[in-house]
């Protein structure tokens, strides 16, 4: 077989461009609509001088209600409403049927005074579902049918606000224009991306008698690696060439298109950045898509079980069994993907359905849905354990499939917020399930040697949905709602069942990977069951590292990210996109940055010392609110939880493991009961951050849970002792097969102890 394959190169590579530039057109899209958007808003107000009016006090209340109809008039008869207005009329045959610009006046929240009688009685937008104009102060919310932009009053003490309401309908002139933009810009990509293609393919014809030159003098080796570093230098090329085409058309055409449409496309620098930022980030996602998708174009089929004998073992693991783990990489991407979709809208969700609960402040309801889904999640990981045991991987999969989603659905339609918070526990329960079940499959189909490996290429898959569904999610909240979040997050979680039947059903019957024997001593339960459960709790280093350690890296991970983030950008006027994209940093930090700090980690002498390296940037993440504040503040504190979790994950489990006691009572038992502290810390995140929320100076709440955590770090260091690393216990039977030991853990065990670093930052 040729080294390179060059034609099945080109085949592969052109279905990947073909699953890949379409979604990237798709979001330059919906990038490019919120920017002409913005620029409808912002420039119907400048050029009508509303942003200019400024309410000081009530008095002006009786001098607006005279100047309502001229200053509705003059909105009206602004060059940039008029002109779209036109449009609309070409496009549509009647523009006279969409209602004009509509000013209001609203005391103490409430609109008092409206040229529109119908707005008289409603209340002003929350803080929640406000979104900041670029480089103005002006906010605005978004109905189904109209904008709600607010002016703030010059006077902090003012009650009275001003309201201008334009119809949706507007400014969506020339929207087949821009879509028809899109679509060519799409077309270029593709022709730009299959112009490269091309030239690789005939470039790689060559490199290929290179590589079978080599494979018949024998270097085999370094033409197959040879053969991968082309493979791959050859598909980014063309996917750079095809995705840079697409985005540089795009950007030309609507900046012409704003042009012609206002007469000034001008950017800001902060319009700019934006910009800039937004495409990156479909960059990003587009290239983790190709990545992963890559996984089951370029690997080929999925390997089939090996043909020996039945009455034959193979004398050493078939190369088709060690590499069955790799198919279900993919398959936990598209389901965190789907999953992680509502990441960055759940509090801002609930708000919306919100009503008021006797007993219940707003704030604590809106981390209700966080806090219920990881408690499922929590709950589903530790009663699954036996079934995984005695039904193998297929029962709790298929099951935690339909589960989630059924929860997606129901998230999708759930009327209040009762059912929406029931709705997010049977999703939660569903991932639970799902993922304890992934990991089954890996440990099922590899052996000593290819573990590690395979559990390094599920969390890869996984962590790369998780970046990917959050930035996604965030762009579709924010031009087609929240609604749509959870309906395209259940869509996704089907393509899993689909490509289940199809690519993991040789997983089902295919021979588990050998595992090695048990012998002797060496068996995992030889130095198990000494000691009780209780005395196991009790003991003092277990105590400290649970609630020290695992318990507020728990707290800090999914009360930061999943409730406090969301809800404290969106107050001050942060676009959905712009949440989604701080919540990538996590992601990208735990990906890129935990392989090389776990390294750094292993060569530690003591896991203490990581521990508290982890602990000490968690606290700064926090206590930095003391001098940033707003999307600065949460970035940096989201990068420096990322580095946080890079040290502390892996090193609590490698401090607990190294326990006396744990030996005593069993590896597998032992890490069980030691990650429920997490999972009561994922449940409590969220609820504590809540009464941050509801304070008057949210930052100084934040420095002061940041001196507190700074605390537990430091109690941790002084109260816990320097855990027996392996092999210093001068027990023969121990360091004869340590990775014996580790490995031949129950299934259900060591996908307990691999899930629980994502359930506790998922």
């Amino acid at each position: 077989m040729d080294a390179l394959n060059p034609m099945r190169f080109s085949a592969r590579m052109t279905l990947l461009l073909i699953l890949t530039l379409p979604l990237s057109a798709f979001l330059s899209y919906v990038v490019f609509e919120r920017l002409h958007e913005q620029h409808f808003l912002s420039a119907s107000l400048f050029d009508a001088g509303i942003k200019e009016i400024r309410i000081q006090n009530t008095t002006d209340l009786e001098d607006l209600s005279q100047r309502q109809t001229e200053l509705s008039e003059k909105l009206r008869t602004s060059a940039v409403f008029k002109a779209a207005v036109q449009n609309l009329g070409r496009q549509t045959g009647d523009a006279s049927s969409f209602a004009g610009p509509e000013l209001a006046l609203a005391r103490n929240g409430v609109v008092t005074l409206s040229t529109d009688a119908s707005q008289i009685g409603a209340d002003l937008p929350n803080a929640y579902r406000l979104k900041r104009l670029p480089g103005d102060e002006l906010k605005y919310a978004t109905t189904q049918d109209r904008f709600e932009i607010i002016l703030s009053p010059t006077q902090p003490n003012s009650d009275v606000t001003l309201m201008v309401t334009l119809d949706k309908a507007v400014t969506a002139a020339n929207g087949e224009q821009r879509a028809r933009q899109v679509w060519e810009s799409l077309a270029r990509g593709f022709a730009a991306g299959f112009a490269v293609l091309a030239g690789m393919t005939l470039l790689l014809v060559l490199l290929n008698r290179v590589a079978n030159t080599s494979i018949e003098e024998g270097d085999s080796k370094g033409a197959r690696r040879f053969a991968r570093l082309a493979r791959a230098g050859a598909g980014v090329l063309t996917a750079a060439s095809a995705h840079g085409a697409l985005f540089v058309t795009a950007w030309l055409s609507i900046q012409a298109d704003l042009t012609s449409a206002q007469g000034d496309a001008a950017y800001s620098g902060a319009e700019f950045i934006a910009l800039v930022a937004d495409n990156a980030t479909i960059m990003l996602i587009a290239l983790l898509i190709a990545v992963e998708m890559s996984v089951v174009l370029f690997a080929g089929r999925t390997p089939a079980e090996p043909s020996h004998p039945p009455d034959t073992a193979p004398s050493a693991p078939q190369p088709a069994a060690s590499e069955l783990y790799k198919a279900m990489r993919p398959a936990i991407f598209l389901f965190l993907f789907g999953v992680d979709l509502s990441m960055s809208i759940l509090p801002l969700h609930m708000e919306r359905l919100y009503d008021v609960i006797p007993g219940v402040s707003r704030e604590f309801a809106l981390g209700l849905p966080v806090a219920v889904e990881f408690l499922c999640v929590g709950v589903a990981i530790f009663v699954s354990g036996a079934w995984l045991d005695r039904k193998g991987w297929v029962p709790p999969f298929a099951v935690g499939l339909l589960l989630t989603l059924a929860g997606g659905l129901y998230s999708w339609q759930a009327p209040d917020a009762l059912q929406f918070v029931l709705s997010r526990a049977i999703l939660g329960f569903g991932y639970g399930l799902t993922l304890l079940a992934a990991q089954g499959f890996v440990v099922r189909h590899t052996d000593t040697r290819t573990k590690t490996q395979g559990l390094a290429h599920l969390f890869a898959g996984l962590y790369s949905g998780s970046i990917c569904g959050a930035a996604t999610g965030a762009l579709i909240a924010e031009r087609f709602g929240y609604e749509a979040v959870f309906l395209t997050g259940a869509l996704l979680v089907f393509t899993v069942v689909a490509y289940a039947v199809i690519y993991l059903r040789r997983g089902v019957s295919g021979p588990a990977a050998p595992k090695a024997a048990a012998t002797g001593s060496g068996a995992p339960g030889a130095h198990g069951g000494q000691i009780s459960i209780w005395r196991f709790l009790g003991d003092r280093n277990v105590i400290a590292v649970s609630l020290l350690s695992s318990l507020p890296a728990a707290i800090a991970a999914i009360g930061f990210m999943h409730y406090f983030t969301p809800v404290y950008l969106s107050r001050i006027g942060a676009p959905e996109a712009k949440i989604g994209q701080i919540l990538m940093l996590f992601g990208l930090c735990m990906t890129f940055l935990g392989p090389l700090v776990g390294r750094l980690a292993d060569r530690m002498p003591s896991k203490k010392i990581p521990i508290f390296i982890g602990g000490l940037l968690g606290s700064v993440a926090f206590l930095s609110f003391i001098g940033l504040q707003g999307v600065a503040a949460t970035s940096c504190a989201v990068i420096l939880l990322g580095l946080s979790n890079c040290f502390v994950l892996s090193s609590q489990s490698a401090y607990v493991l190294h326990l006396d006691v744990s030996k005593k009572l069993g590896e597998g038992k032992a890490l069980g009961l030691f990650r429920a502290s997490s999972r009561i810390g994922q449940m409590l995140g969220p609820m504590l951050f809540a009464g941050l929320v509801g304070l008057s100076d949210i930052r100084h709440g934040v420095a002061v849970l940041g001196g507190a955590y700074l605390i537990t770090v430091i109690l941790f260091q002084l109260l816990a002792a320097r855990e027996t690393p392996a092999g210093d216990s001068g027990k023969t039977e121990e360091s004869a097969a340590p990775a014996q030991s580790k490995s031949q853990q129950s299934p259900s065990r060591q996908s307990q102890s691999a899930i629980s670093s994502r359930s506790k930052t998922a």
